[in-house]
């Protein structure tokens, strides 16, 4: 696990935590390593401003230094701000999870 905080003027203006994967010799799936983002945040008040690219920017050097095949994370349907920021960062949509209740 990775936990990652950037800063300025010594107060924190975002983290993201990510996890890496491992999928191993399970029937019906392809080996493959991977990292995930669990959490992605920059402070409401620093946004706009570069911070989330950094972040995500080095985020993803270091997954990929550190041997993951990938970098994937989940973003709510309707969170039409953070899907244009991914979009912008070079993600594609893999999957759509649903839900009956």
């Amino acid at each position: 696990m990775e936990i990652i905080v950037i800063t300025r003027d010594k107060k924190v203006v975002g983290y993201t935590i990510i996890r890496y994967i491992e999928i191993k010799n399970i029937d019906l799936l392809q080996d493959k390593f991977f990292a995930y983002i669990d959490e992605i945040s920059i402070d409401e008040k620093n946004r706009r401003e570069g911070f989330g690219r950094m972040l995500f920017e080095y985020s993803y050097d270091l997954v990929k230094f550190n041997g993951a095949e990938s970098l994937e994370l989940g973003v709510w349907s309707f969170n039409e701000k953070a899907i244009g920021f991914y979009k912008a960062m070079g993600m594609v949509e893999k999957n759509i999870r649903m839900e009956k209740k």
